[in-house]
Order: C-alpha cells, then sequence, then structure tokens
C-alpha cells in the first residue's frame, strides 16, 4: 500500500514538473526561462529517482500472477528500459533549442 502510494505521488509531482516545463516554454526564449527550464529538469530527474524509478522494479514483481511473474517481470524490465533508453535521447533534444528545427 505504501509503496502504491509513493508511487502515485511520483508521478503526480513528474506530470506537475511537466506541465511547468511545457507551460514555460510557450513563452517567449531567454535566458532565465531557459536556466528554469534545465531546473525543472533537474527536479525531474531527482523526484523520478526517489519515486518511481527504484518502486517500479518492487511493483513489477507484485502485482501479477504467481504462474506468471517470472515471464511478466521480464516483459516489464525490457519495456521500462527500452522507455528509459527512448527517454534519454528525447532529454537531450528538450536541453538543445535548436535540436526541434
Amino acid at each position: 500500500m505504501l509503496l502504491g502510494l509513493l508511487y502515485v505521488w511520483g508521478l503526480a509531482g513528474l506530470e506537475i514538473s511537466l506541465l511547468v516545463m511545457g507551460g514555460l516554454g510557450t513563452r517567449s526564449k531567454t535566458s532565465a526561462m531557459g536556466w528554469t527550464i534545465g531546473s525543472m529538469l533537474i527536479l525531474y530527474a531527482f523526484v523520478d529517482n526517489v519515486t518511481v524509478g527504484p518502486i517500479c522494479y518492487a511493483l513489477m514483481s507484485e502485482v501479477p500472477a504467481s504462474k506468471l511473474r517470472s515471464k511478466t517481470v521480464i516483459l516489464a524490465g525490457m519495456s521500462y528500459n527500452i522507455l528509459i533508453i527512448i527517454g534519454n535521447v528525447i532529454t537531450r533534444y528538450m536541453l538543445n533549442p535548436g535540436a526541434w528545427v
């Protein structure tokens, strides 16, 4: 129960962080705006590394049925790692102002 609650609060924190960064990205580009978005990315990484990142490994072994547990853990772990790689690539484009052009 505590892990699920921490996971949900972590996801809420990540969502708020992404909404703030997206809202700031719609404004005119200034140096202060870049620093603010960069700081929000650091906050995003911190919240992810403290809540959602480590807890997903515990949750993916608790949720499935016992007969399918090993297959589900392998599939969930592979999917999570693939999505982390994609997220890391996208983050580099988020930090480079000329990369999305």
